[in-house]
C-alpha cells in the first residue's frame, strides 16, 4: 500500500500544499461551524471530518474576504488560525518557531506557531510537536455521588508532506488515571481503550497514523484516524466522538461542488458479542467492519445536499464485496 501511494503521488505534477488532515479535535472546526451558522460560510459542511489542511485554509480565506462582518473576537480567532495555517495560505509568509532550530528565547512570548522541530524545503516538510495535558474532573449527583478523577497525558505529533502530494501523520499519546475508575470510564474515549478498560490498568494510550495521497480531484488515504460522520452538535449519527480511531482505507473525490467519499474500516466490537454470532468455530475471532458511501453537492450557493449509506457487518475477515467503492 505504501509503495502504491508513493507511485500514485509521484505520477502527477506537484502543487504547493500540505496534504495531511486537521485532527477532529482541532478548535478550527468549531470556529468554522460558527461562521457557517452565521451565513459567512454558507456552504460550510461538517458532515464528514476530518478535512484536509488545504480545504480548511480555503475556508479561512473565504472568511477573511468577509472580515468586515466578523466580530472583534471572531477576527481575533481568524488571525490565530491564519498563523496556524500560514503554510497553506501563503508559504512564503510562514513565520513559525522551532525549539531546536530557531530562537527559543526570542520566540517564547511571540504569537508565532511553535514546534519542537520544523523543517521544509522544495520536496518535503516536517512539523514535530509535543502535546500534553493535565485534567481534573469532579461530579456530584445521583449517578456517581461525590467523586473525582484526574488525568495526565503526554506524547508527540509528527506530520508533513512529501513532493506536495503525499501527506503523512503520526500521533501517539500515553496517559495515567488517578481517582475513581468507574467515573473515569464515563468518558467514551476511555471506555473504548483496551489498556485501561479490558486490562484493568491505570494507564491508557491513543495512536493515529496514516498516509494520504492528494491527486487534486482524487485523494486516497490508508491508516488509522479518528473520524466523525453524520450531522449533529452533541453527537453524530454514524461515527461520533464515542468511536475510537479506526483502521481504514478512504477514497475522497471532488469535482466542483460535487464530492464523493468511500470509507471501509475496522471498528471496535464489544467483547461480549464475540461468542454467539454465527461461526463455524465458536472460539474463532469475529471482527466488526463498516463500509460507508456518501455523495454530496452544493447548489445555488446556499444549499447543501447529501446522500449516504453505511453497512456494519461481522466477519472473521473483510468481505471484499464491501471494498468496492461503487
Amino acid at each position: 500500500m505504501f509503495a502504491a501511494l508513493l507511485s500514485v503521488a509521484g505520477a502527477v505534477r506537484p502543487a504547493v500544499a500540505q496534504v495531511e488532515n486537521v485532527p477532529v479535535s482541532n478548535q478550527v472546526y468549531e470556529y468554522l461551524d460558527r461562521l457557517g451558522v452565521r451565513g459567512i460560510l454558507p456552504l460550510r459542511s461538517s458532515t464528514m471530518l476530518p478535512a484536509s489542511r488545504a480545504s480548511v485554509a480555503e475556508l479561512l480565506s473565504q472568511a477573511d474576504e468577509r472580515r468586515s462582518e466578523l466580530s472583534a473576537a471572531e477576527a481575533g480567532y481568524l488571525d490565530k488560525f491564519k498563523r496556524e495555517f500560514a503554510r497553506e495560505l501563503d508559504p512564503a509568509g510562514e513565520d513559525a518557531a522551532g525549539l531546536f532550530n530557531g530562537s527559543p528565547a526570542a520566540d517564547f512570548f511571540s504569537d508565532k506557531e511553535k514546534y519542537l522541530y520544523r523543517y521544509s524545503d522544495g520536496s518535503a516538510s516536517l512539523y514535530l510537536e509535543w502535546i500534553g495535558s493535565l485534567e481534573h474532573r469532579r461530579a456530584r449527583g445521583d449517578s456517581y455521588d461525590a467523586t473525582h478523577a484526574s488525568f495526565e497525558t503526554y506524547g508527540f505529533r509528527a506530520r508533513g508532506t512529501i513532493k506536495d502530494r503525499l501527506g503523512y501523520f503520526a500521533q501517539v499519546t500515553n496517559g495515567t488515571l488517578y481517582g475513581d475508575r468507574n467515573f473515569a470510564l464515563s468518558d467514551p474515549r476511555l471506555r473504548t481503550n483496551v489498556k485501561i478498560n479490558e486490562l484493568n490498568s491505570p494507564y491508557f494510550d491513543f495512536a493515529e497514523a496514516y498516509l494520504r495521497a492528494d491527486l487534486s480531484w482524487f485523494n486516497l488515504e490508508f491508516g488509522r484516524e479518528f473520524l466523525k460522520l453524520g450531522t449533529g452538535y452533541s453527537d453524530r449519527l454514524v461515527l461520533s466522538d464515542n468511536a475510537p480511531a479506526i483502521d481504514m482505507v478512504k477514497i475522497d473525490a471532488r469535482y466542483g461542488t460535487v464530492r464523493y467519499t468511500f470509507i471501509h474500516g475496522s471498528v471496535l466490537m464489544e467483547p461480549e458479542w464475540f461468542f454467539g454470532l454465527p461461526s463455524g468455530d465458536p472460539l474463532r475471532q469475529i471482527n466488526k467492519y463498516v463500509a460507508v458511501h456518501r455523495l454530496e453537492f452544493s447548489a445555488f450557493g446556499t444549499v447543501n445536499a447529501g446522500f449516504s449509506e453505511a453497512v456494519v457487518y461481522y466477519r472473521t475477515a473483510m468481505e471484499f464485496a464491501y471494498l468496492n467503492p461503487l
